[in-house]
């Protein structure tokens, strides 16, 4: 949840409450009663802040977005796609981590068929495809893995992990951070050995980055 230290309006009350039933399910199997009721507040008073329902969704969307602090961005060094590629990954985890209530909303859109392209955004797809077929040109990235197989792992782990890795913090008896740094940590390891070719040198800088030299 949104950390402040000021106390909540009454708008920022019904979001809260309407974020905690949208996560747990979605938008078509909550009802507005059902939002009155977990912010003690009438259903009038709701609809003087939200036309509908689905203006509530969008809004609560918006409110996720804007408190979560944005994560400063590492450059991509696009000469080296294979160390590119493991940029990207880090600053999307990076994203994640600190917008789990948000990815649980696009969750829920994608399963209720709607907004998919924020999963599955075609742009994106074929980009990044090429990049990999790039590296795989020029020898950076092992060819023996279809570049269909490394998007697929890449946003499995991205797009879907934040949504079970409290559920399973639970269940291990585990920090949610630290489960999060563990997985995160031995996918990255898993997907740069996995990927890289054999005798592929790491650029000067990268050198922690070696399979020798990697925990």
């Amino acid at each position: 949840m949104v950390s402040q230290n000021r106390a909540l309006s009454t708008k920022e009350k019904i979001l809260d409450g309407a974020r905690i039933l949208f996560i747990k399910q979605g938008l078509s199997r909550t009802s507005m009663s059902q939002v009155a009721k977990s912010c003690g507040v009438s259903k009038a008073l709701i609809f003087h802040h939200f036309t509908n329902k689905e203006n509530l969704w969008t809004e609560v969307k918006d409110w996720l977005h804007e408190n979560y602090k944005e994560t400063q961005a590492q450059a991509m060094d696009l000469t080296h796609p294979l160390l590119a590629l493991k940029t990207m990954f880090e600053n999307k985890v990076a994203e994640n981590s600190h917008m789990k209530d948000y990815i649980w909303l696009k969750f829920w859109e994608m399963f209720e068929g709607k907004e998919k392209e924020d999963f599955f955004d075609e742009f994106f797809m074929g980009q990044i495809k090429a990049f990999i077929e790039l590296g795989q040109t020029t020898g950076q990235i092992y060819d023996g893995i279809s570049p269909i197989s490394i998007i697929g792992l890449y946003m499995i782990t991205t797009e879907f992990w934040p949504l079970i890795s409290g559920e399973m913090a639970k269940a291990l008896h585990m920090d949610d951070k630290e489960l999060d740094d563990l997985f995160y940590k031995d996918t990255l390891k898993l997907l740069y050995r996995g990927i890289k070719p054999e005798g592929f040198e790491a650029p000067e800088g990268y050198e922690q980055f070696d399979d020798k030299k990697t925990d």
